[in-house]
């Protein structure tokens, strides 16, 4: 595999719609190889880019979030977003970056700078009905003193997510199980979850690793669920896949998310 070079950004031009046109110098920064996968030490790390598609069965249209922070020094930057819920956290300030480095966007899309001192983050979305399927995000900052320009596409596409005979009904009281094989492919981490209507503390959710083959939920997985009759919850399915690379001496991560959102009906 060939080295990933990230290139100088000279110049920014900013075009119509929130949008970003880059232009680059041939000038390249010392940079490390991009590699599949969390770098041997995730807790650590300078710049965390994550940008997900989420499909909502329900209307047919997919919602693209993305979120980046940046730290200096390095630390564990990655659990101040909720990669279930596709928002920030809000849970520790320590989980934050504390760089401001100007404008950063996400396929040419501007992100918006979020200050709560001492910490800031850059975050965006947009509705859209195009999927992910073969696409790899593309990701830019402008830069300050000691952090330089980049712009740098991810080496993996998006993990593939095909929803296919899922059952659109479960009992409570007898569990159930969904078979995955042929649902996922292209991911490092899979979580599946079951959640009451308009509740985001009654939910259960399963994390596994890639290959994962089904998904069993016992009738104990919803004891803290509060419906006594039937109604219409939620499914979802989340893929996430990471690379990494080493960037003038600092590590960033890229993650990249393909999830789905439908209804099930959910029996006592």
């Amino acid at each position: 595999m060939k080295a990933v070079y990230i290139m100088i950004i000279i110049s920014v031009a900013i075009t119509s719609c929130n949008k970003k046109r880059i232009e680059i110098k041939n000038e390249t920064l010392v940079s490390g190889e991009m590699k599949q996968g969390l770098p041997e030490n995730f807790r650590e790390i300078n710049g965390y880019f994550y940008s997900s598609y989420v499909l909502y069965l329900a209307n047919g249209y997919f919602y693209i979030n993305q979120y980046s922070t940046l730290s200096d020094p390095a630390k564990n930057i990655m659990p101040g977003y909720s990669h279930f819920f596709d928002q920030v956290s809000y849970i520790n300030p320590k989980y934050y970056g504390n760089v401001d480095v100007g404008v950063v966007t996400a396929d040419n899309i501007i992100l918006s700078k979020n200050t709560f001192s001492p910490s800031l983050v850059y975050s965006g979305g947009k509705q859209t009905y195009q999927s992910c399927k073969g696409r790899h995000c593309l990701w830019s900052i402008e830069g300050n003193r000691s952090f330089k320009p980049i712009e740098v596409q991810s080496l993996r596409t998006y993990p593939e997510l095909v929803i296919g005979t899922i059952p659109a009904n479960i009992q409570k009281s007898e569990g159930v199980t969904f078979n995955l094989e042929g649902i996922a492919s292209d991911y490092d981490s899979l979580v599946v979850g079951i959640s009451e209507p308009n509740s985001a503390s009654n939910i259960v959710t399963k994390s596994f690793g890639p290959g994962a083959k089904s998904v069993t939920f016992k009738p104990s997985d919803f004891e803290n669920f509060n419906s006594t009759t039937t109604v219409y919850g939620s499914l979802f399915f989340n893929t996430h896949n990471y690379c990494h690379q080493l960037i003038d001496n600092r590590m960033y991560v890229f993650e990249q998310s393909n999830k789905c959102v439908r209804s099930i009906m959910i029996n006592p």
